[in-house]
């Protein structure tokens, strides 16, 4: 009879964990954890009597009963509730390039930082061109800037006019030879681009387009060049052209105004319950915790499919070999229980404004449905945010 008892108490239980989603949007309530039930609220606590459980940023251990029967079964069930969020509409995009200024010195050639920021700005370029420009072709302009730093950079001269090492070849340095090295850049960072995108046009300054900097080269930064030449002091020579770094740039563009329309994917709140409930030492009482845990994706999929153990301890032994540990918040009426382990995860449920405490649960894989509307403000922020 006992056996047929704990088979009725499972199925029951089942039968309500697979049901809870269709029957929750249906009735309109909700538990204290978000998730919702049909019928009646309780008011939720963890044992007995109702208790103001504190903030705990390690967590609750899961803690296994020694005056309860331990070869009584227990089980373990997964469940979800459906987010989902409206259609995000983004107006007059613009691509918003910053100056690219990574190149080795006198040469077109990309430093390594510079490979790294060239791939962002093909990203950058993907996404606009996945933009609505109402059929109209995109046309992408380069401008160039020059410092005043002379050089002898000439690209109709053998290699560059400069020396095997790149550096300036003496008394044949000056301003105009500059503004040949700001255009080659623009010329080079233009070919880079239409390889990878045939189809798009892309113009790049001429000369007489090459902006000149503000910053003044005079006499004595040339002397102070000259030494750190002849002494091959590479941290020196960087110290003085510091300040010209600003006036050489090239810089991408567009002067196309597109939109976007993007639907969000909706995301699953993801949820385990169990019985008996679980256990755990809250302001040194040992307490029951009555509730639906929510949990991330990655407990989720570690749960499994539902599980029947063969006692509490079996059950209990199987959560903290996940290190898995009850943690609990109080937010807007709501009682929020949370199975969680990891750094990760517990780092975000510690955050301190709510807003970023919310996100970075999301990014996480854990989502609670009574956050729905503040995700989809987030959501909406973070979408307009690519497009800027």
């Amino acid at each position: 009879m006992k056996k047929i008892h704990y088979l009725f108490i499972f199925f029951t239980i089942s039968l309500f964990a697979q049901n809870k989603e269709e029957n929750g949007k249906k009735n309109g309530s909700r538990s204290f954890n978000g998730s919702p039930v049909g019928g009646q609220n309780k008011p939720q606590n963890t044992g007995d009597c109702p208790i103001k459980v504190p903030v705990n940023p390690a967590g609750y251990e899961v803690f296994t009963p020694v005056s309860v029967e331990l070869k009584a079964k227990a089980n373990l069930i997964r469940s979800t509730q459906t987010l989902k969020f409206n259609l995000v509409e983004v107006n007059d995009i613009q691509l918003n390039i910053p100056a690219f200024k990574q190149f080795k010195n006198n040469r077109t050639d990309f430093t390594e930082d510079g490979e790294h920021v060239f791939k962002e700005i093909t990203e950058k370029i993907k996404l606009f061109l996945g933009t609505d420009n109402k059929n109209k072709p995109f046309l992408l302009h380069i401008a160039g800037s020059a410092s005043q730093i002379p050089t002898s950079f000439d690209p109709k001269k053998p290699n560059n006019n400069l020396k095997p090492d790149g550096s300036s070849i003496s008394g044949q340095t000056s301003l105009e030879n500059n503004k040949l090295l700001a255009k080659a850049r623009a010329d080079e960072l233009a070919k880079k681009l239409k390889h990878l995108f045939p189809t798009l046009s892309i113009t790049s300054p001429n000369l007489a387009e090459i902006k000149i900097g503000e910053e003044k080269w005079n006499w004595q930064h040339q002397k102070e060049l000259a030494e750190a030449i002849k002494k091959k002091d590479r941290k020196a020579m960087d110290l003085i052209f510091e300040p010209f770094q600003k006036d050489q740039w090239v810089v991408v563009n567009s002067s196309d105004r597109t939109t976007k329309k993007i639907q969000p994917e909706s995301v699953k709140m993801f949820m385990v319950s169990t019985s008996p409930p679980l256990k755990s030492k809250i302001e040194n009482k040992e307490q029951f915790v009555k509730t639906i845990f929510i949990v991330s994706k990655n407990t989720y999929d570690k749960v499994g499919p539902t599980k029947i153990f063969g006692s509490i301890a079996e059950r209990d032994k199987f959560l903290r070999k996940m290190s898995l540990k009850i943690f609990h918040q109080d937010k807007d009426t709501l009682s929020r229980w949370y199975l969680l382990s990891g750094k990760e995860e517990l780092n975000a449920f510690n955050t301190k404004d709510y807003e970023e405490k919310v996100w970075k649960m999301y990014k996480l894989g854990i989502a609670d449905i009574a956050d729905e509307a503040l995700l989809q403000k987030l959501i909406t922020a973070d979408i307009r945010k690519q497009y800027q």
